[in-house]
């Protein structure tokens, strides 16, 4: 019984739900089981529990739980049918060596539809489902409920019950699929504290309509969390204010956006939301661009910023800093007029690390970096300094027969 073994009949079993068919779901997930187990008496016990603990290491076990459990939710089983069920989950928990996978689908056909505290819940009479402590699996057996209620369109019960599970995010995001945006809108003010869940939310509201409250939400949003939490949605909002004539709004989302990621894209949608005024802004932009100190990560969207800007000095400060970065031809490229010696000594030195290592197999590598310094001295008149630097070159390599030829077609 190979690891994922349980992943065909997950596929097949999920794949019947979502084309409306969970008593077909039921039958390839019952073959699954009965295979496992048989499966299982057949190997050792240590190697079974290895097994086990890959498939619940890959998540199959969680995965198998709540397909299940959606399935028995979603068939609309008679009474008899769910004490069936019952009783044959009640047996492979006990044959089972991770027989624990199965108490969420358990607890939802003993519970179905017409538990009493469930019932209360959904009709407004009760405020949580559970009596003492909640079992680990109910936050996931609430979300199955809350996704059969929605597919329904049962969105009253579907938001009294997200709201008495705790479930924040579906329950706020059930109340704008509602049409009560504005009250969706007012109680993620108070509940929601991470920038992620505001844009989620927010983006609901726009496609369904609700412009004014979707940008104000988000702009709620951009003061919640730290500068990376919130860079998701400060360029969302940035494009959808701008889209919508927010002008002002647009801007403020830019400057966030730009701050908690400072990127070649980012500075050049700040740039075109501050239109005329970006000229009185620049400095300040370069000087937020600098202050972030670029970790080898951001090095490159600095550079690429920097040679916008023909700030050459900059740009090659950092690729100095960072000799590892992807923009050193293209800052080479761009500075060859200007700082010839220093677009050369990069060159020089890219190709002197290849060809004094000897890595033979990268000599062409070399050779086209010495190409582009040679071209680089020549075009800046030093002519006679790339002859030396070549007779040099050649004195030292002359025993790599590979390299020598090469260096001889550079003439």
């Amino acid at each position: 019984m190979p690891s994922g073994a349980l992943d065909p009949a997950l596929r097949q079993a999920r794949s019947l739900l979502d084309r409306g068919e969970p008593r077909a779901a039921l039958l390839v997930l019952e073959t699954a089981v009965t295979a496992w187990i048989e499966g299982g008496r057949l190997l050792d016990p240590d190697l079974l529990q290895i097994l086990a603990d890959i498939e619940q290491e890959e998540g199959n076990l969680e995965a198998l739980a709540e397909v299940w459990t959606e399935a028995l939710l979603s068939a609309d089983l008679s009474v008899e049918e769910r004490r069936a069920w019952e009783r044959k989950l009640e047996s492979w928990m006990k044959t089972m060596i991770v027989g624990d996978a199965l108490a969420m689908p358990l607890t939802a056909v003993r519970q179905g539809w017409d538990d009493p505290r469930l019932l209360a819940v959904m009709t407004g009479d009760a405020p949580r489902v559970w009596e003492g402590r909640r079992p680990p699996f109910a936050d996931d057996l609430a979300q199955v409920r809350l996704r059969i209620l929605r597919a329904r369109g049962r969105y009253e019960e579907a938001i009294r019950l997200a709201k008495a599970e705790g479930q924040t995010l579906l329950y706020l995001q059930l109340l704008a699929e509602a049409g009560k945006g504005e009250q969706a809108a007012r109680e993620a003010r108070r509940m929601l504290q991470d920038p992620y869940e505001v844009l989620i939310l927010a983006r609901i509201l726009t496609e369904r309509g609700e412009i004014d409250l979707g940008l104000e939400l988000g702009a709620h949003g951009l003061t919640l969390g730290d500068e990376r939490r919130r860079v998701s949605l400060a360029e969302w909002l940035r494009d959808q204010a701008e889209s919508h004539g927010r002008l002002d709004l647009a801007r403020r989302a830019a400057w966030e956006a730009f701050k908690a990621r400072p990127t070649a894209e980012n500075y050049l949608r700040l740039k075109a939301c501050m239109g005329e005024e970006w000229e009185s802004h620049r400095r300040q932009a370069l000087d937020l661009l600098a202050a972030h100190a670029p970790s080898p990560d951001r090095a490159d969207e600095a550079i690429e910023i920097y040679l916008l800007e023909k700030r050459y000095p900059e740009a090659m400060a950092l690729v100095e800093k960072h000799p590892g970065s992807s923009k050193l031809e293209k800052v080479v490229e761009a500075v060859r007029d200007d700082y010839p010696d220093w677009a050369f000594a990069r060159c020089y030195r890219r190709a002197a690390e290849i060809m004094d290592s000897g890595r033979s197999a990268d000599y062409e590598t070399a050779i086209a970096w010495l190409r582009r310094g040679r071209d680089i001295l020549l075009r800046s008149g030093q002519a006679e300094r790339w002859q030396a630097v070549l007779d040099e070159l050649l004195r030292k390599h002359q025993r790599k027969h590979k390299l020598k030829p090469m260096l001889e077609g550079l003439r």
